[in-house]
Protein backbone atom coordinates (compact mmCIF):
# COMPACT_ATOMS: atom_id res chain seq x y z
CA UNK A 1 0.00 0.00 0.00
CA UNK A 2 3.14 2.09 1.08
CA UNK A 3 4.57 1.88 -2.72
CA UNK A 4 1.78 2.06 -4.23
CA UNK A 5 0.42 5.84 -2.37
CA UNK A 6 4.60 6.80 -3.49
CA UNK A 7 3.47 5.74 -7.01
CA UNK A 8 0.25 7.60 -7.26
CA UNK A 9 1.74 10.60 -5.83
CA UNK A 10 4.71 11.29 -7.82
CA UNK A 11 2.15 10.71 -11.15
CA UNK A 12 0.35 13.46 -9.84
CA UNK A 13 2.93 15.58 -9.65
CA UNK A 14 4.68 14.56 -12.90
CA UNK A 15 1.53 15.36 -14.91
CA UNK A 16 0.78 18.54 -13.22
CA UNK A 17 4.11 20.07 -15.50
CA UNK A 18 4.85 18.02 -18.65
CA UNK A 19 3.20 19.37 -21.70
CA UNK A 20 4.15 22.87 -20.55
CA UNK A 21 7.76 22.06 -19.70
CA UNK A 22 8.03 20.29 -23.09
CA UNK A 23 6.66 23.15 -25.34
CA UNK A 24 8.68 25.83 -23.68
CA UNK A 25 12.43 26.20 -22.53
CA UNK A 26 11.95 28.72 -19.81
CA UNK A 27 11.58 26.17 -16.52
CA UNK A 28 12.74 27.75 -13.81
CA UNK A 29 15.42 25.79 -11.42
CA UNK A 30 12.53 25.08 -9.20
CA UNK A 31 10.36 23.38 -11.66
CA UNK A 32 12.85 21.62 -13.20
CA UNK A 33 14.12 19.82 -10.13
CA UNK A 34 10.46 19.02 -9.08
CA UNK A 35 9.88 17.32 -12.30
CA UNK A 36 13.35 15.71 -11.90
CA UNK A 37 11.80 13.92 -8.74
CA UNK A 38 8.51 13.45 -9.50
CA UNK A 39 10.11 11.25 -12.78
CA UNK A 40 12.61 9.73 -9.85
CA UNK A 41 10.02 8.72 -7.82
CA UNK A 42 8.00 6.45 -10.32
CA UNK A 43 10.87 4.04 -10.26
CA UNK A 44 9.79 1.77 -7.07
CA UNK A 45 11.78 -1.10 -7.79
CA UNK A 46 14.09 -2.18 -10.36
CA UNK A 47 15.74 -5.83 -10.96
CA UNK A 48 18.70 -5.70 -13.92
CA UNK A 49 21.29 -7.94 -14.56
CA UNK A 50 24.36 -5.87 -16.17
CA UNK A 51 28.11 -6.71 -16.92
CA UNK A 52 30.89 -4.34 -16.40
CA UNK A 53 33.91 -3.86 -18.10
CA UNK A 54 36.74 -0.93 -18.21
CA UNK A 55 39.09 0.24 -20.79
CA UNK A 56 42.43 2.11 -21.02
CA UNK A 57 42.12 4.67 -23.85
CA UNK A 58 44.33 6.21 -26.29
CA UNK A 59 45.02 10.01 -26.21
CA UNK A 60 42.32 10.50 -28.78
CA UNK A 61 40.14 8.41 -26.65
CA UNK A 62 40.05 5.06 -28.03
CA UNK A 63 40.05 1.54 -26.12
CA UNK A 64 43.41 0.21 -26.22
CA UNK A 65 42.95 -2.87 -23.65
CA UNK A 66 40.26 -4.38 -21.39
CA UNK A 67 41.53 -4.01 -17.77
CA UNK A 68 38.19 -5.07 -16.19
CA UNK A 69 35.50 -7.19 -16.35
CA UNK A 70 32.47 -7.83 -13.87
CA UNK A 71 28.88 -8.92 -13.61
CA UNK A 72 25.94 -7.94 -11.21
CA UNK A 73 22.78 -8.90 -10.16
CA UNK A 74 20.69 -5.94 -9.05
CA UNK A 75 17.42 -6.11 -7.08
CA UNK A 76 16.65 -2.26 -5.42
CA UNK A 77 13.47 -1.27 -3.90
CA UNK A 78 13.48 2.31 -1.66
CA UNK A 79 13.66 -0.57 1.73
CA UNK A 80 16.66 -2.70 0.39
CA UNK A 81 19.44 -3.25 -2.07
CA UNK A 82 21.16 -6.25 -3.40
CA UNK A 83 23.80 -7.25 -5.26
CA UNK A 84 25.54 -10.16 -6.43
CA UNK A 85 28.76 -9.14 -8.13
CA UNK A 86 31.54 -11.96 -10.11
CA UNK A 87 34.89 -10.55 -10.68
CA UNK A 88 36.48 -12.31 -13.20
CA UNK A 89 39.04 -9.64 -14.23
CA UNK A 90 40.45 -6.88 -12.16
CA UNK A 91 43.04 -4.36 -12.80
CA UNK A 92 44.74 -6.85 -15.78
CA UNK A 93 44.41 -9.71 -13.59
CA UNK A 94 42.51 -12.64 -13.99
CA UNK A 95 40.38 -13.30 -10.36
CA UNK A 96 37.76 -15.50 -9.07
CA UNK A 97 35.65 -13.38 -6.93
CA UNK A 98 32.12 -13.42 -5.42
CA UNK A 99 30.62 -10.26 -3.84
CA UNK A 100 27.23 -10.56 -2.43
CA UNK A 101 25.53 -7.04 -0.60
CA UNK A 102 22.85 -6.20 1.11
CA UNK A 103 21.65 -3.06 1.94
CA UNK A 104 18.82 -2.06 4.36
CA UNK A 105 17.63 1.18 6.49
CA UNK A 106 19.44 -0.58 9.48
CA UNK A 107 22.81 -1.70 8.18
CA UNK A 108 24.92 -3.26 4.78
CA UNK A 109 25.75 -6.66 4.90
CA UNK A 110 28.87 -8.21 2.56
CA UNK A 111 30.37 -11.05 2.09
CA UNK A 112 33.90 -11.18 -0.54
CA UNK A 113 34.17 -14.73 -1.49
CA UNK A 114 37.39 -15.98 -3.10
CA UNK A 115 38.82 -19.78 -3.26
CA UNK A 116 41.23 -18.61 -0.37
CA UNK A 117 39.60 -16.84 1.71
CA UNK A 118 36.10 -15.64 2.81
CA UNK A 119 35.25 -12.58 4.70
CA UNK A 120 32.32 -10.84 5.74
CA UNK A 121 31.44 -7.47 7.29
CA UNK A 122 28.69 -6.09 9.11
CA UNK A 123 28.02 -2.22 9.55
CA UNK A 124 25.81 0.78 9.67
CA UNK A 125 24.11 1.69 6.72
CA UNK A 126 24.81 5.37 7.80
CA UNK A 127 27.28 5.89 4.84
CA UNK A 128 26.96 2.87 2.34
CA UNK A 129 30.09 1.66 0.48
CA UNK A 130 28.10 -0.22 -2.50
CA UNK A 131 30.59 -2.63 -4.45
CA UNK A 132 29.03 -1.65 -8.18
CA UNK A 133 27.83 1.20 -9.44
CA UNK A 134 24.45 -0.17 -10.16
CA UNK A 135 21.19 0.83 -13.09
CA UNK A 136 19.33 2.76 -10.17
CA UNK A 137 22.74 4.94 -9.01
CA UNK A 138 23.49 5.87 -12.99
CA UNK A 139 19.58 7.19 -13.41
CA UNK A 140 19.41 9.15 -10.55
CA UNK A 141 22.66 9.07 -8.39
CA UNK A 142 24.02 12.23 -9.63
CA UNK A 143 27.89 10.58 -9.81
CA UNK A 144 27.49 9.61 -5.88
CA UNK A 145 26.99 13.30 -5.05
CA UNK A 146 23.72 13.88 -2.36
CA UNK A 147 20.47 14.63 -3.88
CA UNK A 148 20.32 17.54 -1.73
CA UNK A 149 22.64 19.62 -3.21
CA UNK A 150 20.41 20.28 -5.55
CA UNK A 151 18.16 22.37 -3.94
CA UNK A 152 21.14 23.63 -1.58
CA UNK A 153 23.04 24.49 -4.10
CA UNK A 154 20.01 26.26 -6.26
CA UNK A 155 20.49 29.87 -5.70
CA UNK A 156 24.53 29.59 -7.16
CA UNK A 157 23.33 27.02 -9.78
CA UNK A 158 22.68 28.25 -13.63
CA UNK A 159 20.05 26.67 -15.95
CA UNK A 160 20.16 26.94 -19.59
CA UNK A 161 18.58 25.04 -22.52
CA UNK A 162 20.35 23.66 -25.41
CA UNK A 163 17.91 23.48 -28.36
CA UNK A 164 20.20 21.65 -30.59
CA UNK A 165 19.80 18.40 -28.08
CA UNK A 166 16.95 19.67 -27.05
CA UNK A 167 18.12 19.31 -23.34
CA UNK A 168 18.10 21.01 -19.66
CA UNK A 169 21.65 21.90 -18.46
CA UNK A 170 21.85 22.41 -15.00
CA UNK A 171 25.33 23.77 -13.21
CA UNK A 172 25.87 24.36 -9.54
CA UNK A 173 29.27 23.69 -7.67
CA UNK A 174 29.06 20.52 -5.34
CA UNK A 175 30.44 22.47 -2.29
CA UNK A 176 30.46 25.77 -0.97
CA UNK A 177 34.25 26.50 -1.52
CA UNK A 178 35.93 28.96 -3.62
CA UNK A 179 37.69 26.04 -5.28
CA UNK A 180 34.83 24.03 -5.48
CA UNK A 181 34.54 21.43 -8.60
CA UNK A 182 30.99 21.77 -10.38
CA UNK A 183 28.29 19.21 -11.31
CA UNK A 184 26.79 19.81 -14.75
CA UNK A 185 23.21 17.44 -15.81
CA UNK A 186 21.85 17.17 -19.07
CA UNK A 187 17.95 16.43 -18.37
CA UNK A 188 15.69 15.12 -21.23
CA UNK A 189 12.41 16.57 -21.40
CA UNK A 190 11.52 14.13 -24.16
CA UNK A 191 12.89 11.11 -21.89
CA UNK A 192 10.58 12.45 -18.48
CA UNK A 193 13.22 14.68 -17.02
CA UNK A 194 15.45 11.68 -16.70
CA UNK A 195 19.71 12.96 -16.76
CA UNK A 196 21.10 11.64 -19.98
CA UNK A 197 24.44 13.06 -19.44
CA UNK A 198 26.41 14.52 -16.17
CA UNK A 199 29.91 16.21 -16.46
CA UNK A 200 31.87 16.38 -13.41
CA UNK A 201 34.04 20.14 -13.59
CA UNK A 202 37.37 20.99 -12.04
CA UNK A 203 36.90 24.56 -10.35
CA UNK A 204 38.04 25.83 -13.88
CA UNK A 205 35.16 24.37 -15.92
CA UNK A 206 37.46 21.34 -17.24
CA UNK A 207 36.38 18.69 -17.49
CA UNK A 208 37.50 15.53 -15.42
CA UNK A 209 34.62 12.54 -15.44
CA UNK A 210 31.51 11.92 -18.35
CA UNK A 211 28.82 9.96 -17.68
CA UNK A 212 26.63 9.11 -20.90
CA UNK A 213 23.17 6.83 -20.54
CA UNK A 214 22.31 5.89 -23.62
CA UNK A 215 20.26 2.97 -25.78
CA UNK A 216 17.24 4.15 -23.83
CA UNK A 217 13.86 1.96 -24.13
CA UNK A 218 10.69 2.08 -22.43
CA UNK A 219 10.58 -1.18 -19.80
CA UNK A 220 6.96 -0.45 -18.00
CA UNK A 221 6.04 2.80 -19.46
CA UNK A 222 9.55 4.31 -18.17
CA UNK A 223 13.06 5.08 -19.69
CA UNK A 224 16.10 2.89 -18.82
CA UNK A 225 19.25 3.08 -20.60
CA UNK A 226 20.53 -0.17 -21.79
CA UNK A 227 24.24 1.65 -21.63
CA UNK A 228 26.03 3.89 -19.38
CA UNK A 229 29.48 4.94 -19.58
CA UNK A 230 32.11 6.72 -17.89
CA UNK A 231 34.67 8.29 -18.83
CA UNK A 232 37.65 9.30 -16.77
CA UNK A 233 39.93 12.28 -18.93
CA UNK A 234 42.71 12.39 -16.71
CA UNK A 235 43.26 9.07 -16.21
CA UNK A 236 42.26 7.87 -20.27
CA UNK A 237 39.84 5.34 -18.56
CA UNK A 238 35.93 4.04 -19.77
CA UNK A 239 33.97 2.10 -17.54
CA UNK A 240 31.28 0.52 -19.58
CA UNK A 241 27.72 -1.05 -18.65
CA UNK A 242 25.67 -3.11 -20.73
CA UNK A 243 22.11 -3.85 -19.41
CA UNK A 244 21.50 -7.24 -20.73
CA UNK A 245 18.05 -7.67 -18.87
CA UNK A 246 16.09 -4.99 -16.78
CA UNK A 247 12.64 -5.06 -15.13
CA UNK A 248 11.33 -2.02 -13.52
CA UNK A 249 8.05 -1.58 -10.56
CA UNK A 250 8.12 -5.87 -10.35
CA UNK A 251 7.36 -7.42 -7.12
CA UNK A 252 10.60 -8.30 -5.18
CA UNK A 253 11.09 -9.66 -1.64
CA UNK A 254 13.20 -7.91 0.22
CA UNK A 255 13.17 -10.87 3.10
CA UNK A 256 14.09 -13.16 0.17
CA UNK A 257 17.28 -11.34 -0.47
CA UNK A 258 18.72 -10.77 3.29
CA UNK A 259 21.30 -13.39 3.35
CA UNK A 260 22.87 -15.06 6.73
CA UNK A 261 26.60 -15.57 7.06
CA UNK A 262 27.72 -18.79 6.09
CA UNK A 263 29.61 -21.05 8.55
CA UNK A 264 33.56 -20.28 9.06
CA UNK A 265 33.37 -17.25 7.46
CA UNK A 266 35.65 -14.11 9.74
CA UNK A 267 32.98 -11.42 10.23
CA UNK A 268 34.15 -7.86 10.87
CA UNK A 269 31.08 -6.39 13.26
CA UNK A 270 31.41 -2.45 13.20
CA UNK A 271 28.22 -2.09 14.68
CA UNK A 272 29.28 -4.17 17.93
CA UNK A 273 33.08 -3.40 17.37
CA UNK A 274 33.95 -7.07 17.31
CA UNK A 275 34.99 -9.83 15.07
CA UNK A 276 34.34 -13.34 15.29
CA UNK A 277 33.83 -16.84 13.39
CA UNK A 278 30.41 -17.93 12.19
CA UNK A 279 29.99 -21.17 14.10
CA UNK A 280 29.42 -24.34 12.79
CA UNK A 281 26.23 -26.51 12.90
CA UNK A 282 26.03 -28.60 15.46
CA UNK A 283 25.84 -32.27 15.27
CA UNK A 284 24.41 -34.83 17.98
CA UNK A 285 26.90 -35.16 19.66
CA UNK A 286 28.02 -31.47 20.22
CA UNK A 287 23.95 -30.43 21.19
CA UNK A 288 23.81 -28.81 24.73
CA UNK A 289 21.39 -32.00 25.59
CA UNK A 290 24.08 -34.57 27.19
CA UNK A 291 23.40 -38.33 27.82
CA UNK A 292 25.20 -40.08 30.34
CA UNK A 293 25.28 -43.93 31.06
CA UNK A 294 23.66 -45.89 34.03
CA UNK A 295 21.28 -44.70 35.97
CA UNK A 296 21.71 -40.91 35.96
CA UNK A 297 19.58 -38.83 33.93
CA UNK A 298 20.10 -37.10 30.91
CA UNK A 299 21.20 -33.30 31.30
CA UNK A 300 20.63 -30.52 29.85
CA UNK A 301 23.48 -28.21 30.24
CA UNK A 302 23.88 -24.30 28.63
CA UNK A 303 25.21 -24.24 24.71
CA UNK A 304 28.32 -23.03 24.72
CA UNK A 305 29.19 -20.35 23.81
CA UNK A 306 29.87 -18.92 20.44
CA UNK A 307 32.52 -17.07 18.94
CA UNK A 308 29.90 -14.62 18.44
CA UNK A 309 29.02 -14.05 21.79
CA UNK A 310 32.43 -14.27 23.13
CA UNK A 311 34.15 -11.52 21.02
CA UNK A 312 30.97 -9.31 21.85
CA UNK A 313 31.46 -9.86 25.69
CA UNK A 314 35.41 -9.40 25.64
CA UNK A 315 34.46 -5.97 23.70
CA UNK A 316 32.68 -5.24 27.05
CA UNK A 317 35.60 -5.75 28.55
CA UNK A 318 37.65 -3.47 26.54
CA UNK A 319 36.09 -0.73 27.10
CA UNK A 320 36.23 -0.70 30.72
CA UNK A 321 39.95 -1.03 30.24
CA UNK A 322 40.58 1.48 27.80
CA UNK A 323 38.54 4.01 30.92
CA UNK A 324 40.09 2.34 33.63
CA UNK A 325 43.73 0.55 32.62
CA UNK A 326 44.99 -2.71 33.97
CA UNK A 327 46.17 -2.51 37.64
CA UNK A 328 49.64 -3.54 37.95
CA UNK A 329 51.06 -3.15 41.47
CA UNK A 330 48.41 -3.53 43.81
CA UNK A 331 49.24 -1.42 47.12
CA UNK A 332 47.86 -2.55 50.52
CA UNK A 333 47.37 -0.16 53.34
CA UNK A 334 46.61 -1.79 56.59
CA UNK A 335 43.62 0.57 57.31
CA UNK A 336 40.25 -0.74 58.46
CA UNK A 337 37.41 1.54 56.78
CA UNK A 338 34.71 1.44 54.30
CA UNK A 339 35.45 0.90 50.89
CA UNK A 340 33.65 2.97 48.32
CA UNK A 341 34.07 1.90 44.67
CA UNK A 342 32.63 4.10 41.80
CA UNK A 343 32.52 1.42 38.81
CA UNK A 344 32.62 3.95 36.25
CA UNK A 345 34.98 6.40 37.49
CA UNK A 346 37.72 7.47 35.27
CA UNK A 347 40.45 5.63 37.61
CA UNK A 348 40.40 2.99 40.81
CA UNK A 349 43.40 3.41 43.34
CA UNK A 350 45.27 5.08 45.97
CA UNK A 351 49.05 4.87 45.65
CA UNK A 352 49.37 8.22 44.04
CA UNK A 353 51.41 11.66 44.27
CA UNK A 354 54.82 9.81 45.80
CA UNK A 355 56.12 12.97 46.36
CA UNK A 356 54.26 13.96 49.51
CA UNK A 357 55.72 13.42 52.31
CA UNK A 358 53.63 10.71 53.98
CA UNK A 359 54.03 9.89 57.94
CA UNK A 360 55.18 6.28 58.59
CA UNK A 361 53.12 3.32 59.90
CA UNK A 362 54.42 3.32 63.31
CA UNK A 363 52.74 7.14 64.20
CA UNK A 364 49.14 5.50 62.99
CA UNK A 365 48.95 4.06 66.72
CA UNK A 366 49.49 7.89 68.18
CA UNK A 367 46.61 10.14 69.58
CA UNK A 368 45.21 12.23 66.55
CA UNK A 369 45.44 15.97 67.60
CA UNK A 370 41.90 16.20 65.89
CA UNK A 371 39.37 13.55 66.65
CA UNK A 372 38.47 11.18 63.52
CA UNK A 373 35.50 10.24 62.12
CA UNK A 374 34.02 6.82 63.46
CA UNK A 375 33.54 3.20 61.33
CA UNK A 376 30.20 4.77 60.32
CA UNK A 377 31.59 8.37 59.33
CA UNK A 378 32.02 10.07 56.06
CA UNK A 379 35.55 8.86 54.77
CA UNK A 380 38.02 11.59 52.76
CA UNK A 381 36.79 10.53 49.02
CA UNK A 382 38.92 8.22 46.66
CA UNK A 383 41.01 10.41 44.03
CA UNK A 384 40.26 11.29 41.18
CA UNK A 385 36.46 11.73 41.74
CA UNK A 386 34.56 14.68 40.47
CA UNK A 387 33.27 16.58 43.42
CA UNK A 388 29.25 16.37 42.63
CA UNK A 389 30.07 12.19 42.78
CA UNK A 390 31.43 12.59 46.93
CA UNK A 391 29.00 11.00 48.94
CA UNK A 392 27.58 13.62 52.20
CA UNK A 393 29.23 13.11 55.43
CA UNK A 394 26.90 10.85 57.62
CA UNK A 395 25.18 12.68 60.64
CA UNK A 396 26.64 11.09 63.95
CA UNK A 397 23.33 10.08 65.21
CA UNK A 398 23.16 7.15 62.55
CA UNK A 399 26.16 5.62 63.46
CA UNK A 400 25.89 3.07 66.48
CA UNK A 401 29.43 4.11 68.06
CA UNK A 402 28.45 7.61 68.82
CA UNK A 403 27.98 7.53 72.67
Amino acid sequence: MKEKKKIFVSIGLFLYFPYIAMAQADLTKEQLIRLMEASKGRYVSIAAFIIYRDYSLSENLTKLEQVTEQTCLEEKTSDYLYLEVNTSLFSGRKMDEKTLYYLSPDYEKKVVITPDSQIGMLSPSSRPLEPFYNLHRALWGLVAYPWEELWEQMGKATLSFDKDKHVYVYEYPIHNEQNSPWLRIFVAPDKEFVPVMLEVLFADKRLYLRQENQNFTKVNGLWVPLLYTFTEFKRLIMSEYTVEHVEVNGPLDSQARDFKFPEGLWVEDRIRGVEYRVPSKKSPLESSEQKTTGDCQKVCLPPPATDEQLAEAAAKAQTLLELVGIPGRVIIDHQVSPLKVNAFAGSIGGHQHLHCFVLQKFMLSLTPPVPLPCCRGWQSPPLNVPADRQSAPAGREECPCAP
